[in-house]
């Protein structure tokens, strides 16, 4: 909740979602401030824009669909241009990020959550550059 809430300053929600009416009209709203809708259904709550009770049916409604574990109109993820470019550097020089991992004595799986979701795998990335062949 604190997330949203630094996300959202309380003046532009105030003047962008000045009463909440449906679930409809948070989904709509939500790409406004990059949030969840149920961060943003929170937030309306602790502003004074929805009431108990509303609030309450919201939820209901969120769970009903499925909102709490999958977002509406979820936002594409963003991909870092900067690791794309450092990290298909450091694979046409044959260091993977495995090889990274061990120089900085972190497990693999450190580096794909750190990196993993901002950049290709390196196996896309290696089919970018043709597949590998013998030559006898």
């Amino acid at each position: 909740m604190f997330a949203a809430a630094f996300l959202m300053p309380q003046d532009d929600l105030i003047a962008h979602l000045p009463r909440v009416h449906s679930l409809q009209q948070l989904v709509e709203k939500k790409e406004r401030w990059g949030v969840s809708v149920a961060a943003l259904a929170r937030t309306a709550f602790n502003n004074g824009l929805v009431s108990d009770w509303h609030y309450r049916d919201l939820c209901r409604q969120m769970s009903t669909l499925g909102y709490r574990t999958s977002e509406p109109q979820e936002r594409v993820s963003e991909r870092s241009s900067v690791w794309q470019k450092v990290l298909e550097i450091l694979w046409k020089e044959g260091i993977t990020k495995a090889h990274i991992a061990k120089d900085l004595h972190l497990p693999l799986d450190e580096i794909e959550a750190l990196v993993g979701p901002l950049v290709a795998n390196e196996q896309d990335n290696a089919s970018a550059y043709g597949k590998l062949s013998v030559v006898r």
